[in-house]
């Protein structure tokens, strides 16, 4: 864990050879977590900019048979 903590070495956890998890240090942990969150937030705008992407809520009733 020491190396973890403060060599940010990550470690990678097996389940019958396969990698299943990993450990990694807190501010690897938060600067994956921002990264994962500025790509969201990117993926949400150019949604929003786009036109094409919308679908009314009517419509999606419409579809599914509950209008």
């Amino acid at each position: 864990m020491a190396k973890v903590e403060h060599a940010h070495e990550r470690t990678i956890l097996t389940r019958h050879g396969r990698p299943v998890a990993a450990v990694v240090s807190i501010e690897d942990l938060r600067r994956l977590e921002v990264a994962e969150d500025e790509a969201d937030l990117a993926a949400a705008q150019e949604a929003l900019a786009s036109a094409e992407a919308r679908t009314s809520h009517r419509d999606v009733l419409a579809e599914f048979g509950a209008a």
